[in-house]
């Protein structure tokens, strides 16, 4: 072996035992802060990313919180909440912040514990809540504000709960609701009013569910509906009204809640509209339809909000027609057999509707029962074909 050969392979063997040996780099341990400075009696804590989240005074040697401490608002030296501790609990007045310094509330602690009168309010100083605590517990009367100062709610409370008698308001000040309530759910007297006070419900409720009579009202103070509820459903027969006071509908509601049976809806002035049968909340079979002088100018088969089947027409309360029709109650439209009447209630015409012109063959009568030559005969989109 040459000696150049000899001298490279001692070479790269220490190079492979070099690196074999050298130690790994050491990373540099990160800088922790220390969570907690004390500084005489002044305790300073401070988060993971070093910055100080409160101050206050402590007792020595036992470091427990004593005396006056705040808290302060993420990543500045604004006070977020300030006030004082004994033996490491909150005692006294408490005061918070928003972020710009305006003051947020005022709550009073006992021991740890929120005990008497708390407040909140908006930035701009307005008072927005009151309420008050005993044990930590919301207890007492909780009113809250809008900005501009009008009351909105007052409820009262047991240990979180609403107990007692709640209001509502309309921004005008008016009441809104009037509810009783126990362990949060209204039970007993229920009433609603209108902006301009009028009563607008008074129902019962059981449980936080409509039980028993309910009335309903309009705005001018006249009823508008009136019936009873079974948990939380209408039942048995209601009526409803119109503002003047006339009726407006009346009814029955079955144990599931839904319209059944026979109903009647009527004119503002008083006199029927309409009558017929509903089955589960829809409009089912024959119904009858009036002129305001109480006379029947049609009869039309209802499946639901639709016309479907046999429908009757009148004038001055005799039949002058009778004919299969479909589609909506406002615009049904004529399809499949008919029959038309003379006043005297002898057969006019009878043939086939489609889409409301005359189709296929047709036959008339004169009024002595012989037959129209002219005019019957097979018809095409509503005309006579030759």
């Amino acid at each position: 072996m040459s000696l150049q050969r000899v001298i490279f392979t001692l070479l790269s063997s220490l190079i492979i035992i070099s690196c074999a040996t050298a130690e790994p780099k050491k990373k540099e341990p990160e800088k922790k802060h220390n969570p907690a400075v004390l500084k005489g009696d002044i305790l300073e804590m401070y988060d993971e990313e070093g910055n100080l989240v409160a101050s206050g005074k402590v007792s020595l040697p036992d470091k427990k919180k004593n005396g006056k401490w705040v808290l302060y608002q993420k990543g500045t030296k604004n006070s977020a909440m300030e006030g004082e501790f004994s033996d490491d609990k909150k005692d006294g007045s408490w005061t918070g912040f928003y972020e710009k310094g305006a003051k947020k509330s005022e709550s009073l602690y006992k021991k740890g514990l929120m005990e008497g009168k708390v407040n909140t309010y908006y930035e701009s100083g307005k008072l927005q809540s009151e309420a008050g605590y005993v044990n930590n517990n919301l207890s007492g009367k909780k009113s809250v504000f809008v900005e501009s100062g009008e009351k909105i709610s007052e409820f009262e409370y047991l240990n979180n709960k609403k107990n007692g008698e709640g209001k509502e308001y309309h921004p005008n000040g008016v009441p809104k609701k009037e509810d009783l309530y126990r362990e949060d759910k209204k039970n007993g007297n229920s009433k609603e009013y209108f902006p301009n006070g009028k009563l607008k419900t008074n129902s019962f409720y059981k449980d936080d569910v409509l039980e028993g009579n309910s009335n309903e009202y309009h705005a001018s103070g006249n009823q508008k509906a009136y019936g009873s509820y079974a948990g939380g459903k209408r039942v048995g027969t209601w009526s409803f009204y119109h503002d003047n006071g006339k009726p407006a509908m009346t009814g029955k509601f079955s144990a599931e809640g839904k319209m059944e049976g026979k109903w009647q809806t009527f004119f503002p002035e008083g006199s029927i509209e309409s009558e017929g049968e509903y089955k589960s909340n829809t409009q089912d079979g024959l119904w009858s339809f009036y002129n305001k002088n109480k006379i029947v100018e049609k009869k039309l088969t209802m499946k639901g909000p639709m016309v479907g089947g046999r429908c009757e027409f009148y004038e001055n309360g005799r039949l002058t027609g009778e004919y299969e029709m479909s589609g909506l109650l406002k615009n049904p439209k004529k399809n499949g057999p008919a029959k038309e009447y003379y006043p005297s209630g002898k057969v006019k015409a009878e043939g086939k509707y489609m889409a409301d012109r005359r189709a296929d063959a047709w036959i008339f009568y004169n009024e002595d029962g012989s037959k129209d030559e002219a005019n019957s005969g097979n018809y095409m989109m509503g005309k006579k074909m030759k």
